[in-house]
């Protein structure tokens, strides 16, 4: 029969509901032991002199490939706006620049600005290689609602375009679907 004070729960106490497995036990505790030692120490990241990349660190990388792209106002993390013309190309430079190598499509999305009569296109990307990451965002008109396509970037956007036309009414140029 299974006894509570053998599994180690304490009673009412709460605590354990198994008995204790030493092999599983260690081993989670390895693994946040590392998680904790890692959480502590600068990522290897990055950006310019070995600093930790900030939004200023990553607009210095992108500038003399991109006039056009600003930072974003008010962001707490690193945000850039780019002119939906100009979107494809900066989108390949985050993906391709060694510096940089945002290699992971996490999110895209499009928000309804009803009042401004546009539509903000949001992409949020990170570098496995660098450990950073960046929002990116690009204003288009309501009257005509297309944008570039970043499947051939990162597959993974298929879906999540497609998402957003079905919801908004975004159209993307050289989707797949």
């Amino acid at each position: 029969t299974w006894n509570s004070q053998e599994a180690g729960t304490g009673g009412a106490t709460g605590g354990r509901i198994a008995p204790r497995n030493p092999q599983t036990d260690s081993h989670c505790a390895r693994r946040r032991q590392r998680n904790r030692r890692r959480q502590g120490r600068p990522g290897k990241a990055v950006g310019i002199k070995g600093e930790r990349m900030d939004t200023e660190n990553l607009l210095t990388l992108i500038a003399p490939y991109h006039s056009t792209v600003e930072l974003r106002a008010a962001a707490d993390r690193p945000a850039i706006a780019v002119p939906v013309d100009d979107l494809y190309a900066v989108m390949q430079t985050l993906h391709d620049l060694t510096e940089l190598k945002f290699d992971l499509f996490v999110a895209h999305t499009a928000i309804d600005r009803i009042e401004e009569n546009r539509f903000e296109l949001v992409y949020i990307l990170s570098s496995t290689v660098h450990g950073h990451t960046i929002y990116v965002t690009a204003n288009i008109a309501r009257e005509n609602p297309v944008a570039p396509s970043m499947v051939s970037l990162w597959p993974t956007a298929e879906w999540q375009e497609r998402e957003a036309y079905d919801l908004i009414g975004i159209l993307y140029d050289n989707h797949p679907d």
